[in-house]
């Protein structure tokens, strides 16, 4: 499945937009099926905009997930967005979280992570 950026900017919107401040928040976008927006709110989880617990059943046709609340960094690409500010694009902001993972787990090692390259603190 290709990714739709819309979609993702939509399910953003809706999340921030929800009056919950608990417990999961209902998805719905006009002309998406269930199984589109799972894929693409899994998507927003692995980026790190969205904080959500998977939900997937065996029988499942496609990613459930239950979608808790927008995270800190999900706030700020949205600000930044409006803001007409520099946003990250969706990928930079996956590729950042993945960089940040990986720098604590090495940190777990006794290493630490710089921006040009990896080091070891003796």
């Amino acid at each position: 499945m290709k990714r739709d950026l819309k979609l993702c900017l939509g399910i953003l919107e809706q999340v921030e937009a929800s009056p919950k401040t608990f417990g999961p928040i209902e998805i719905g976008v006009n002309g998406y099926d269930e199984d589109t927006i799972g894929y693409h709110v899994r998507l927003l989880c692995d980026a790190g905009l969205l904080e959500g617990y998977d939900s997937t059943g065996v029988g499942s046709s496609g990613y459930r997930t239950l979608v808790m609340h927008l995270t800190n960094e999900g706030h700020e690409y949205l600000e930044a967005r409006r803001s007409g500010g520099d946003a990250p694009s969706l990928v930079s902001t996956a590729q950042s979280k993945a960089l940040r993972t990986i720098a604590k787990h090495l940190d777990g090692l006794g290493q630490s992570f710089t921006p040009f390259g990896l080091k070891i603190d003796r």
